[in-house]
């Protein structure tokens, strides 16, 4: 019962991971890293909605979905950690997924989880927002940690049709 959800949650995954591999190489950062974490970034929400459909199937029930998506919204980043941690991933992958809402509370790779922040917001505003609305992207603090100039972050918003096209191709 979440096939929509799915399909929009495998194109914004795959426009995060390109969104990040554009900050990596922007930023002379490992491209190749950044990408496999932005696509990931997610990993934890099919998990978490494999587990309720099966509940649901089991006790032949249905949540609402106004019940579990709060809940699934808040605990993707921790599940997906864990997930990518026990995958054997490197630790500043797990730390960068579990840590891509709130980076600035990441206790360590911070800057890995700032890069998979903003990856995801780009995504968000490729895929959902206008392109011509990009005061809320432009007034995210952790730009400036990431040490990303205005004419670089523009750089960046000028691939969102290319970053669009990629996407598609792989949907």
């Amino acid at each position: 019962r979440f096939e929509e959800h799915m399909e929009r949650l495998w194109q914004h995954s795959a426009a995060a991971g390109v969104w990040a591999r554009e900050i990596a190489r922007l930023r002379r950062r490992n491209v190749e890293g950044a990408f496999v974490a932005g696509l990931l970034h997610d990993i934890g929400e099919p998990v978490l909605l494999q587990a309720v459909a099966q509940f649901e199937w089991r006790e032949k029930m249905e949540f609402a979905d106004h019940d579990i998506f709060p809940l699934i919204k808040e605990l993707h980043p921790l599940v997906g950690g864990v997930l990518v941690n026990r995958w054997g991933l490197a630790d500043w992958m797990a730390d960068a997924i579990e840590w891509h809402h709130m980076p600035d509370a990441a206790p360590r790779h911070e800057e890995e989880a700032m890069t998979t922040c903003l990856a995801d917001e780009l995504a968000h505003w490729a895929i959902e927002g206008s392109a011509d609305e990009t005061s809320g992207l432009r007034a995210l603090p952790l730009l400036e940690e990431l040490n990303i100039y205005p004419e670089e972050l523009d750089q960046l918003l000028a691939a969102r049709e290319c970053v669009l096209a990629i996407t598609e191709d792989w949907a």
